[in-house]
Formats: C-alpha cells, structure tokens, sequence
C-alpha cells in the first residue's frame, strides 16, 4: 500500500473517531415516542460554543392529541457532580408527524454546546412531556468535543 494511501486511510479513522457519539433511551417501554434513529450533529464542528443538533425519528405511541409540551436538554460532564448546562424548547416547534395517522415522526433541536469543565466527557439528556406531564421521550447522547 502507497503511503498516500495509507496518510488518507489515517485521515478519515481520525475524522470518524473525532465526532463520533454514541446514544441510548433512558425512558420506558410506556414513552410515546419510540426513537429508532438519532443523530447528533454541530455544523461547524462538536466543539464549545458552537450549536449543536440532535434529530430523532422513529415510530409513535400516542395515548391523547398533544396539544402543548416542552423539550429539555441537559448537559452533563464527567467529573461535575450537577449539570453544567441546560436548554429548553417548544415541543410542538420540534416535533413533526410524518404521516397523516401521526404513527412516525421526526424531532429536532438545537442548543449550544457548553464549554469543558472537567474531563471532556459529556452526556446530553434530552426529555420531552406533553401538556399533562406525561413523558414523550428520554434520550441520552454521550459524546465528546473534537480536538
């Protein structure tokens, strides 16, 4: 193998690796939303300040219309003992049915990304209830800032 080659294989390793996240649902079997995919984006880069992006889509389990609600996103760093950082949002802005019977949906949204106060090892919990507090979603994205 060329060096050029083996220099470009190196390359795209690091950019896979530098913005790489990995996330799970803390939530229950009775959410309404059932997420099935989640990306965990920042245009210009997972870095402080800059804005990020988390998306979701997957499949709904709806028990009454929403008719208001709120997202929250959390941020947590290892080495905190409390958050360092939280955002908050209209779920109606954020969630979108993709379908006419409000069986799938996607839902996006942004918040800005806190700078390092510890170890640079970060969750973000993303929540979202409806108009009677009851729950819609609980995400977690664990990721870290590029370098």
């Amino acid at each position: 193998m060329s060096r050029t080659a083996v220099a470009a294989v190196l390359l795209l390793s690091c950019i896979a690796c530098a913005s790489a996240y990995t996330w799970d649902s803390c939530g229950t079997r009775y959410d309404r939303l059932k997420t099935t995919s989640l990306t965990f984006s920042a245009e210009k880069g997972v870095k402080a300040g800059h804005e990020a992006t988390i998306t979701t889509k997957g499949t709904t389990d709806l028990h009454v219309p929403l008719v208001t609600g709120a997202w929250q996103v959390r941020i947590y760093e290892l080495g905190k003992a409390k958050s360092i950082d939280t955002a908050v949002g209209n779920l109606i802005s954020a969630l979108h049915f993709t379908d006419k019977l409000n069986t799938t949906f996607e839902m996006s949204v942004g918040f800005t990304l806190p700078e390092p106060q510890a170890q640079n090892n970060f969750t973000a919990s993303l929540m979202a209830t409806d108009q009677s507090k009851g729950m819609y979603c609980c995400l977690e994205v664990m990721y870290s800032y590029e370098n």
